[in-house]
């Protein structure tokens, strides 16, 4: 589920559209806390600043099944309503902001963009979901995309981000040899999707790899593999 919401100033009347995958609560709580910490960043932020938190009155303009189909109805509002706070056309990215030949060249090296940068896909470990990228990751739980990426990367000493634990869903060698060296206990509790999903790999990968994945023994995969714990091939057990 995802909404689009307008945020609008009850003093002089002007407007902001977004959307997200959260509740409007909790963006309009990202909003505010955004506005403490970067005001400059958008005209609706130092609006914020300006008018005062209470100064907005906040609504669900459109809800959706998913949130492609709610950015496709945030820039089909932003150009029918052109809402006076917005600086983009909506959807994903910065549509709409002319920027200059050098700015551009200079965000795609900070973000390393380009022919060869591939969107990796992103798995939480703690409910099995899995997500295209580490921004769709984000999206979900209402998360900093950077501090998922950091994890996923082996690049911060976390052990988690809100609570739950992310990692590339094909990590490099180097990713995984991190992942064991900031968590190393030994056993995990399996869930009933992650022992699915363990006997869909185990026809392409090895035991070893599977087990160093899910930070269980060995011996734990071989005893799924075999039908020693969560019934074998003949079933799960409950």
């Amino acid at each position: 589920m995802a909404v689009v919401y307008q945020a609008t100033n009850t003093i002089n009347g002007k407007r902001y559209i977004g959307v997200t995958a959260t509740t409007l609560k909790a963006r309009r709580s990202q909003h505010f806390a955004h506005a403490k910490a970067r005001p400059w960043k958008q005209p609706f932020l130092r609006a914020i600043v300006k008018y005062g938190e209470p100064a907005f009155r906040w609504k669900v303009l459109e809800r959706h099944a998913n949130y492609e189909n709610a950015l496709a109805a945030e820039v089909r509002l932003i150009a029918d309503l052109k809402p006076e706070y917005n600086v983009a056309a909506g959807g994903r990215g910065i549509r709409g902001i002319k920027r200059s030949p050098k700015w551009i060249a200079q965000w795609n090296a900070r973000r390393h963009v380009g022919p060869e940068a591939v969107s990796r896909a992103v798995v939480c470990l703690d409910d099995g979901h899995e997500y295209p990228s580490a921004s769709a990751a984000a999206r979900a739980y209402c998360a900093p995309r950077s501090a998922i990426t950091e994890m996923c990367q082996g690049l911060s000493k976390r052990r988690s981000v809100k609570g739950r634990r992310f990692r590339y869903l094909k990590p490099s060698a180097e990713e995984l040899n991190s992942y064991l060296e900031r968590d190393p206990l030994p056993k995990r509790r399996l869930h009933l999707h992650q022992v699915i999903d363990i006997r869909s790999r185990l026809g392409f990968e090895t035991p070893r790899v599977i087990a160093q994945f899910y930070r269980v023994s060995k011996t734990t995969i071989l005893d799924i593999k075999f039908g020693r714990t969560w019934g074998g091939d003949h079933g799960v057990a409950p």
